[in-house]
């Protein structure tokens, strides 16, 4: 059985903007996680592609959300192209998910890998790398719009020894560069 290569994130895909960066990683690992499962062995497959194709549906789903929020208002010019790719692919995920469920459908998890790797890889070099500037811009945009200083916040709770949480310590620290 042919084996696909991993694929990793370097600065061939990089699109200077954190938020897209860390989730076009993400979208690697997930799809080197598919490759990892192409053993041949159908059952443990199956298993996998049961287990995992929503998740990955959910993520890309967010993640062009993401994109489209960032170049929504910008002079983007693709915009419109670039929304369809990524509602072209989502639907043709949903169906081969819908369809294996099925069993209309028989999964070839490596030729649905092959799709999915080659379709992210030109999309990240085709669509997101042309529009790098316009993230940018967006992300200007954005904070403006909602305050956003470029810091994220998050609490943390933890539990006292009588199980009771004490008041949340905050921990602030600086989005990627």
């Amino acid at each position: 059985m042919k084996k696909l290569d991993y694929i990793k994130m370097n600065s061939r895909y990089y699109v200077e903007t954190a938020e897209i960066d860390i989730q076009h990683q993400e979208i690697m690992n997930m799809i080197n996680n598919f490759i990892v499962h192409c053993t041949g062995n159908k059952n443990e497959e199956r298993h996998f592609f049961d287990r995992i194709m929503e998740t990955l549906i959910n993520y890309f789903g967010e993640h062009f959300s993401t994109e489209e929020k960032l170049l929504s208002g910008t002079a983007y010019e693709k915009y419109g192209e670039h929304k369809n790719e990524h509602d072209t692919v989502l639907e043709k995920l949903k169906t081969v998910m819908n369809d294996v469920k099925n069993n209309q459908r028989e999964l070839d998890l490596y030729d649905l890998t092959d799709y999915i790797r080659g379709w992210a890889l030109n999309h990240i070099l085709e669509y997101d790398k042309p529009a790098k500037e316009c993230f940018k811009e967006g992300k200007k945009i954005h904070a403006e719009r909602t305050g956003w200083n470029g810091i994220n916040q998050f609490q943390l709770y933890i539990t006292g020894p009588s199980g009771a949480p004490p008041p949340p310590a905050a921990l602030t620290f600086a989005a990627l560069p």
